[in-house]
């Protein structure tokens, strides 16, 4: 075994020492950090492959992820800048929501910002009629593109993740979602945001606002992360995607069926960050050794 490395494997073995405590000493990440009713899958997000996992393809409830899906179609086919009628679809709409009423019109921008930074169940139905002109319409399109991806396991009943029967995902088809949906710039900018304000006008004319917070509470707290998309439903418990960006590398891990999701992300994400950046200093280290032998 030659001195190179020898000298390069016990370099390694102190990046290994000095990485296994978690960032900010948040939560012990685990080798296999689990919750034993989640599923969960973390990718590296250039080439799609998985660092780790739970029950990655387990069928389950997606809740309001389901709000990313819709994101992608209505960024594909509509401008920004487009106004929107809202019109029935937002009457009676059940959870979080926007507070819009028929009649009111806004910016397809807005309606976006509502949906991603909200969780707007109204937002995601004023979009789904203006984008496809019926709700039904809209869920056809979203199943097409679902199948367009390769989601194996993902079918959709409705544009706001409701609880519905037959409306299922699982964290590998999410992550594959993600990782499409982050390639535009767009939307990875609106899930970014912590705060926004938005203005429409009513039936009358009036001047409405919405002052919005992000619902990912990861957002400022965890280094690195950018987004994307929490969800909640009694059904489908406690969701979350999240992407991360480290000199290291950049990641996705999808959470589903989570009973403390940041509790759970904050251990898969330091997890995920030690083996990368582990990976990274062990490359660096064979290509570049610090010693002359």
């Amino acid at each position: 075994m030659s001195r190179r490395f020898i000298a390069a494997a016990c370099l390694i073995s102190v990046f290994t020492f000095w990485l296994s405590a978690p960032l900010n000493g948040a939560v012990d990440a685990p080798k296999d950090p689990v919750s034993g009713e989640s599923a969960a899958v973390v990718i590296d997000a250039h080439t799609g492959s998985a660092l780790s996992s739970n029950s990655p393809d387990r069928v389950l409830a997606s809740a309001s992820l389901t709000k990313l899906m819709t994101a992608l179609l209505v960024v594909e086919k509509d401008k920004l800048s487009d106004t929107v009628m809202v019109g029935r679809e937002v009457f009676g709409v059940e959870g979080s929501v926007l507070g819009l009423q028929p009649g009111d019109r806004i910016t397809v921008e807005n309606l976006l910002y509502g949906l991603l930074v909200h969780s707007g169940n109204d937002a995601a139905n004023a979009l789904a009629v203006y984008t496809a002109g019926s709700q039904e319409g809209f869920v056809g399109m979203m199943n097409a593109r679902a199948q367009s991806i390769g989601l194996a396991t993902t079918h959709f009943v409705n544009p706001s993740g409701l609880p519905a029967p037959g409306h299922v995902s699982s964290a590998r088809d999410i992550a594959l979602l993600a990782r499409t949906v982050l390639q535009n710039s767009v939307i990875r900018a609106i899930t970014s945001t912590k705060e926004a304000e938005l203005t429409w006008q009513d039936k009358k004319g009036r001047t409405r606002r919405a002052e919005l917070a992000n619902t990912n509470r990861l957002l400022g707290l965890y280094p690195g992360v950018t987004g994307v998309k929490t969800g909640t439903t009694t059904e489908a418990g406690q969701c979350l995607v999240t992407f991360a960006q480290w000199d290291a590398g950049q990641v996705i891990l999808v959470l589903l069926k989570s009973a403390n999701r940041y509790a759970e992300s904050i251990a898969y994400l330091d997890h995920a960050y030690a083996e990368l950046q582990l990976g990274r200093a062990g490359s660096l280290l064979l290509q570049n050794s610090l010693f002359s032998f």
